[in-house]
């Protein structure tokens, strides 16, 4: 299957970036221009494989791109592989189209894609390849090939079309981030910025960039966008009102807000607890870019004061965390938002050592996968059990957690305002935002 990039690679990507005023005329899409607006959350670094990034929930499909693709129709199709997986000598196997690139110019190989599949079991992806034999490997005389043991062809492809699956260069920095999408990324202290990849395998992105800049609130990124400075708003049409002519885009759910319980939480941190006090905060009514969750009802927290803590780089999770703090407090049980670092976080995660904790999961973007990616989120031992027993329950999240030591407080959207002349596209599953085929008009 030909996408969207393909179609701009090669000498057609070199005459259509050549083109001027000229194509909006002849009604085809745009290329060239830039976009810019702020996001709440710390934009240092971009990890497609971690689970609980938040900017690779955003850009992790921009910068890096899995093998295999999927359409609106569930169907798979090889994108970055040479076909499909194929069996040979007993067992399957995945060859790579010669002459991939990164947005570097570093030549990739099947060494990267077994790195990387490596690399995406021991984070996000564990539960998804948990069937999968280990022992993934490439050939020193085949460059391009990887071998994944008896693995099922199709259900194989289906596996490896995941964002979290993508294809990295072996040795991959979240700090200098290095794929193979539509466009590159540079991590710039509180700014990300996102520049059209001519070495895209399949094609450059038609914006030439993007600029995002950390807000401190959700308010900021409206504010901008209201006064006409950004031309996304985050979450929103406007601060105060509706900007004019602005259009509101929603590509569906980037991931959720999580209320963990940790061990220092006594018989509070029981499973099903804190899905119990996630109930208890409305948390679509607090203003804090979280839709859906709980209707207030039920009691709140009933322990000994406490600290919840969250990840303090992000702006976005310290209001969840303060709103949140505010709902469960009362004379004697007091709740205080503690911003840790993001290390302390991960490690209280790993260990349980800690009380109350705010955290951020984003979805695997593969059909009936809820159920694995919340469980991974929890620990990610868990997901990689219930992987192995094949057991992906599906349904709604705060159902899926009501025997767990997370509580889902709601969703977080890919939504929000575009200013007049700018189009999000969809990516080809429906599932998130196709930076590469986003584009704005030129008048």
């Amino acid at each position: 299957m030909i996408g969207r990039r393909s179609f701009v690679a090669g000498p057609v990507g070199l005459a259509l970036g050549l083109l001027t005023r000229d194509v909006d005329a002849m009604g085809r899409v745009p290329v060239g221009g830039k976009l810019r607006f702020r996001v709440p959350w710390r934009l240092s670094s971009i990890d497609p494989h971690d689970l609980h990034d938040p900017v690779a929930a955003i850009f992790g499909p921009a910068i890096a791109d899995p093998v295999y693709g999927r359409d609106a129709g569930g169907r798979v199709y090889p994108t970055l592989a040479d076909g499909m997986p194929f069996e040979e000598d007993g067992e399957t196997l995945v060859k790579l189209r010669p002459g991939l690139l990164t947005a570097s110019g570093r030549g990739l190989s099947g060494h990267d894609l077994a790195w990387s599949i490596k690399r995406c079991r021991a984070r996000a992806a564990g539960g998804l390849f948990a069937q999968t034999t280990p022992y993934v490997h490439s050939f020193r005389d085949r460059p391009l090939v990887v071998g994944f043991g008896k693995a099922d062809p199709k259900r194989l492809a289906f596996l490896l079309s995941a964002p979290t699956a993508a294809l990295l260069p072996a040795g991959f920095s979240p700090f200098k981030p290095d794929g193979t999408g539509a466009l590159s990324a540079r991590p710039a202290g509180s700014s990300l910025f996102l520049a059209r990849n001519r070495n895209a395998s399949r094609g450059a992105s038609f914006l030439e960039g993007v600029q995002v800049d950390a807000a401190p609130s959700i308010n900021d990124s409206l504010r901008a966008f209201e006064t006409k400075r950004d031309d996304l708003g985050w979450l929103g049409m406007g601060l105060h009102g509706r900007r004019k002519g602005a259009l509101r885009f929603d590509r569906g759910v980037m991931g959720w807000a999580l209320l963990a319980t940790g061990n220092r939480a006594g018989s509070w941190g029981a499973p099903g607890m804190a899905q119990r006090l996630a109930n208890a905060v409305p948390i679509g009514r607090l203003g804090v870019g979280v839709s859906g969750g709980g209707n207030g009802s039920g009691d709140g927290w009933e322990g000994a004061p406490a600290n919840l803590i969250y990840d303090g780089a992000h702006p976005q999770l310290r209001q969840i965390a303060e709103a949140v703090a505010a709902k469960l407090t009362s004379s004697g049980h007091e709740v205080t938002a503690a911003p840790v670092s993001s290390s302390t976080l991960r490690s209280a995660r790993q260990s349980g050592d800690f009380t109350l904790a705010i955290d951020f999961a984003r979805t695997l973007q593969l059909p009936g996968t809820t159920g694995l990616a919340l469980a991974t989120a929890e620990r990610h031992a868990l997901g990689v059990e219930m992987g192995k027993r094949r057991q992906w329950p599906n349904g709604a999240p705060s159902v899926l957690t009501r025997g767990r030591r997370i509580g889902v407080l709601g969703i977080i959207r890919l939504s929000g305002g575009m200013a007049p002349g700018v189009m999000l596209a969809a990516r080809a599953d429906g599932r998130g935002i196709s930076w590469g085929g986003s584009y704005r008009s030129r008048y």
